[in-house]
């Protein structure tokens, strides 16, 4: 069974690399994680910070579902970038006037953008 879900890992990591991009620009980064140990300690570092979040069930809900798993795939960005249409959508008038005010802050479980 361990060979059919490393085929199938395999698979969904071949389509978020040729997944639709913003403007076609592939900054994404993917991580498969197989090893049962690795899967482990993820899935208990999980339940260490469930009661520290705004929503504890959430986290011991997929700490659960990664223990029953047999891997991990992790999809993010590999840099932040902005998408450069200016669209307005993020409330400034323009990417680079969004970059240019965004900042980047690390947070227990990883790092985020925040607007000032």
């Amino acid at each position: 069974m361990k060979e059919v879900t490393e085929m199938a890992v395999k698979l969904w990591q071949l389509r978020q690399r040729t997944a639709p991009k913003a403007g076609g620009k592939d900054f994404i980064e993917i991580v498969v994680i197989t090893r049962d140990e690795d899967l482990k300690k993820i899935a208990e570092s999980m339940k260490e910070y469930a009661p520290k979040s705004t929503n504890e069930a959430y986290w011991l809900r997929d700490a659960s579902n990664i223990e029953n798993s047999e891997a991990l795939l992790l999809v993010g960005l590999s840099k932040p970038v902005t998408a450069g249409y200016d669209c307005g959508a993020c409330g400034y008038a323009t990417c680079a006037e969004f970059a240019k005010n965004r900042q980047l802050t690390d947070k227990e479980m990883g790092t985020q953008a925040r607007i000032v």
